[in-house]
């Protein structure tokens, strides 16, 4: 009796891979346009976003006393999905990964399917990100008025988001 998992047959896993491929660039894409639909300040601050995010993104951070480490990718996604909306987090998110082309050392299918894994990533946290926030904000939390900079549905919204990333 043979006991092969179906995504060790070469086929099959290929076959996944480029479906895989193909619904990130379709994600990705959908993304790109909706960018188009931007108004002027927020290209910009794409714009800006993305400049960072490449340029911070090449590096990891270890954190110290610990085998963990910390990817500023992540940062840029979740800051994209907040203040620009999917599109934008994903936009982002695509980009930040992209850059860190050396980690790969020109494994390109490693690269994308990296890519295709966070650009999934920052679509899931993004639905949850934008599901959380309406609903938090449907049950009118009251505030004080002492001049909070974010508001609690975003805060509640945004740790919901990274559970779910998490």
């Amino acid at each position: 009796m043979k006991d092969e998992s179906p995504l060790q047959n070469g086929s099959t896993s290929r076959s996944l891979r480029w479906l895989s491929l193909a619904a990130g660039m379709i994600l990705l894409g959908s993304a790109v346009y909706e960018a188009f639909s931007f108004s002027l300040s927020k290209v910009a601050v794409l714009a800006a976003s993305i400049f960072v995010a490449v340029l911070v993104s090449k590096y990891e951070v270890r954190i110290p006393k610990t085998k963990t480490t910390f990817a500023p990718k992540i940062v840029f996604a979740f800051w994209g999905i907040i203040s620009l909306g999917v599109a934008g987090g994903i936009f982002l998110t695509a980009c930040a990964t992209l850059a860190t082309y050396g980690k790969y050392r020109g494994d390109r299918r490693e690269l994308y399917l990296e890519t295709v894994k966070d650009i999934f990533s920052a679509l899931i946290g993004g639905i949850v990100f934008v599901s959380s926030f309406s609903f938090f904000k449907s049950l009118q939390f009251t505030t004080s008025d002492q001049g909070f900079l974010i508001s609690n549905e975003v805060i509640l919204a945004a740790l919901m988001m990274a559970a779910v990333h998490y």
